[in-house]
Parts: C-alpha cells; structure tokens; sequence
C-alpha cells in the first residue's frame, strides 16, 4: 500500500526533521497521521529530489555579490539558513570555499 503526502505535509516533515530536530519517526508519524516507515521513506525520496535540484558549478557575480550583502548585514553568529533562503535553489560545494 502507497501513502502519498501533500505538499503540506512535506513541510511539515521537513519542520519537525530540521527545525524541531525530532529523531523519533513515531512521533513524527503521529503529526501527519502517517506510518512512521512511510514517513521515513518519504524524507528519504525527499533528500533525493533535493540532491537533483542542487545547483553545480561557479557562482555568479550577482551571487557573490548578494552573500556578501547579505552576510555583511547579519549579527555573529551568521544565520546561514536565512542567507540561503535568498538564494533560488542550493548549491553543492565540490570545491573547497574560497573568500569572496
């Protein structure tokens, strides 16, 4: 038997994985009145979509400039999570980072 999730309920896989940090997939079950197996299963096809959608290569000027404005206007320590929601997408680092 399939279970399929909203676009709703994958926020709120997401919410209660990454922001509230829940490890227990029961639990997490229980919020969105899913097996705990299908949620897991869910966050794991998740992660893979997100892995395609990632971004390779340079970035561009506009996009060096941007973190530097943005990152230049964030208290110690920075909020790397806000700084990457001005961003469409995410990258993947190949490469290790250098200064802008």
């Amino acid at each position: 038997m399939s279970v399929t999730f909203t676009p709703e309920e994958d926020e709120i896989l997401r919410y209660q994985l990454v922001i509230a940090r829940e490890k227990r997939w029961e639990v997490i079950g229980s919020y969105l009145n899913k097996p705990a197996q299908a949620c897991r299963a869910r966050w794991t096809e998740l992660l893979k979509e997100e892995r395609k959608n990632k971004k390779r290569g340079h970035w561009t000027e506009e996009e060096d400039q941007l973190l530097i404005d943005i990152v230049s206007k964030q208290p110690t320590p920075i909020n790397w999570r806000y700084v990457s929601s001005h961003f469409k997408g995410t990258y993947l680092c190949t490469q290790p980072c250098t200064t802008v």
